[in-house]
């Protein structure tokens, strides 16, 4: 079994993950800029100009899973916050790429964190990994990301995980979103209409999984459910599991107002499907909102 290092793992995602790979017998190791306590894995302390150590030093096979990177969802989206979000990215990966260039073993993979926000938006289209890239910020940040990873393509798999909205109980956001029907406040974001391209946690874990043990998987791949939702429907089904109404809208320009151009993120959307999951055999545990949320809010 070969070791994984994970950059970014301390955060929502990497955790879970981290706890999922131990638990698949994989020796895990969680590399974070500060000494900090993880629950899950080793943790290995790194700066931009030591990334090399990190991989030169593996006695045996390895993979590296890349999901370093700040925040979307926290501040607003100024020119300074927008130059941090895509450095912190770009810096990372870039080290990363660079160190895989010099060391004699080679990762076995590299599974690169992206987003389907490299899709834009649209009500209407159904985005796969054939398809190109949009517009805006988000469709900006995601290309520079995935060409940065695919530097170390010559040398070693490059999978470029597209994340959907990832759903779990202590993190991503469902908590956010179940909050409002707690208080009987829950109703349609926007028009309602905009996609909703989900996924649960638990198959974050098993997609990343499935991703490191098919030497044929690379390139982009769709981590999101089989069945995306409309966001008015989405919040119908989280309604309908807490027992709350689904009756108080939140019109767009009051968000517009409270979020500015962050806004886009929680009032368009895209119907994303995960192809390359489905035509591997990936078989999802959660499939449908219902089920998902019928695991996470009960």
């Amino acid at each position: 079994m070969m070791d994984i290092l994970i950059f970014g793992g301390s955060g929502f995602v990497g955790q879970h993950l981290a706890k999922y790979l131990e638990k698949m017998g994989y020796q895990v190791w969680v590399a974070s800029r500060r000494q900090q306590e993880v629950r899950y894995g080793k943790n290995v302390v790194y700066t931009l100009g030591q990334i090399l150590p990190l991989l030169e030093n593996r006695e045996q096979e390895y993979g590296v899973i890349n999901l370093a990177g700040q925040s979307i969802n926290s501040g607003s989206w100024t020119a300074a916050r927008k130059k941090e979000i895509l450095e912190s990215r770009i810096h990372v990966t870039q080290g990363i790429t660079e160190a895989i260039m010099q060391v004699n073993r080679k990762p076995q993979v590299l599974i690169n964190a992206s987003a389907i926000g490299f899709y834009g938006y649209s009500d209407e289209k159904t985005f796969t990994e054939e398809d190109a890239k949009g517009t805006g910020f988000l469709a900006e940040v995601t290309q520079q990301w995935e060409e940065t990873a695919k530097r170390a393509k010559s040398h070693t798999r490059v999978v470029l995980a597209r994340l959907g909205v990832v759903l779990g109980r202590d993190g991503g956001a469902l908590p956010r979103m179940a909050t409002p029907y707690s208080f009987y406040l829950g109703g349609r974001v926007g028009t309602g209409k905009q996609w909703m391209s989900w996924v649960h946690i638990d198959d974050v874990c098993g997609i990343f999984h499935h991703c490191i043990g098919r030497d044929t998987i690379e390139g982009p791949v769709n981590v999101t459910a089989p069945v995306p939702e409309r966001m008015d429907r989405f919040g119908k089904a989280i309604g309908d599991v807490l027992h709350k109404p689904h009756w108080i809208p939140v019109p767009s320009f009051a968000l517009q107002l409270l979020l500015g151009e962050m806004s886009e993120i929680v009032l368009q959307g895209q119907r994303v499907l995960p192809e390359k999951m489905l035509g591997s055999g990936y078989s999802f545990q959660y499939g449908t909102v219902s089920s998902a949320l019928q695991d996470l809010l009960k």
